[in-house]
């Protein structure tokens, strides 16, 4: 597999790039995307009295700025699930994301716009305060349905490629056929991408290959693309 920092993913007469860093760049409207930041986990976890690693949200939001200065988007959308709910609203939560926010307002006058996950909804209300808009979904934006869940998704006819479906909440992996590792990755299902969940605080789970037609498999910073019929194959030899 060739690994680099991006890969380009064409459908139909659409480009995405995806990153390495989990997340996908439209050139064509200097769009970012992302999903499943689960921002303030930590502090729920905390209250609950659970371990937590260390600096988990300032890890999230330092690879989020790298991005950010890097790219420069006129727009940032995320797929779902920016919060992890109301319990992550702690005063510290709420100061580490007064300075994020105004940070961000100083160094540039892109929007961000919600589409609303399952986890959102639970903290609309602190959600609102923030300089943000939130859509539901579906939600269409140029050649794009965004969605949180792909069962939100309207049903299309899967040749159909006029768009593209951009779904997150199932936290996507790949387990390598060699060695069992457990990747975080895109996976292309009919005409949804689904995307990995930006914040390593996540659980991942396994992607189902026989309604998988193209894999991204995400490691050490690098992006590859990997067939799954390859493991299908192999794994049917294996059985007969």
């Amino acid at each position: 597999m060739a690994t680099t920092a991006t890969q380009l993913l064409k459908y139909g007469s659409i480009e995405l790039e995806l990153h390495a860093e989990k997340s996908a760049w439209h050139a064509g409207t200097e769009t970012l995307f992302c999903s499943d930041l689960h921002w303030g986990k930590e502090a729920t976890f905390q209250r609950a009295s659970l371990p937590v690693p260390v600096q988990s949200l300032d890890s999230i939001l330092n690879r989020l700025s790298a991005l950010l200065e890097r790219l420069r988007p006129k727009r940032v959308i995320v797929l779902g699930d920016m919060v992890h709910g109301t319990s992550s609203f702690s005063d510290t939560f709420r100061e580490t994301m007064r300075q994020f926010w105004e940070k961000r307002s100083r160094e540039s006058e892109c929007s961000w716009i919600l589409v609303e996950g399952n986890h959102d909804r639970r903290a609309k209300s602190e959600l609102q305060r923030w300089p943000i808009r939130i859509v539901r979904p579906p939600w269409r934006f140029e050649d794009f349905v965004c969605v949180h869940d792909p069962m939100e998704l309207p049903t299309f006819a899967a040749s159909q490629l006029d768009f593209l479906g951009l779904a997150g909440h199932l936290h996507p992996a790949f387990s390598m056929p060699d060695n069992g590792e457990k990747l975080a990755c895109f996976a292309l299902q009919r005409n949804v991408l689904v995307f990995p969940a930006f914040s390593d605080f996540t659980g991942r789970n396994l992607i189902d290959l026989k309604e998988t037609q193209s894999v991204f498999l995400i490691r050490q910073g690098e992006i590859a693309r990997y067939s799954p019929a390859t493991t299908l194959k192999s794994q049917t030899h294996a059985s007969s």
